[in-house]
């Protein structure tokens, strides 16, 4: 699933699941995320979001993915967060 950098969502159907790939990273700030529609409709959607630090209010359940980098590039960490 490629990132939508370019867009601000791609959108995906897996049978009755729909995926919302939303990334924020050109938003310029935080009122931009309440005309995208980011997390009106969470009935069978699952909502991937890069740059999750751009949305002021999050769902109570929800489980974050941090990747933290090492000085090599190359190397990297990833803590889970499960808010369920």
């Amino acid at each position: 699933m490629p990132s939508p950098t370019f867009n601000l969502l791609n959108e995906y159907e897996i049978k009755e699941l729909l995926i919302q790939h939303y990334d924020l990273f050109r938003l310029k700030n935080i009122n931009e995320t309440k005309n995208i529609g980011l997390l009106e409709n969470c009935n069978n959607v699952l909502t991937l979001v890069e740059w999750p630090e751009k949305i002021k209010k999050k769902p109570k359940s929800r489980i974050e993915l941090i990747f933290e980098y090492k000085s090599k590039l190359d190397q990297r960490i990833l803590k889970i967060n499960d808010f369920r």
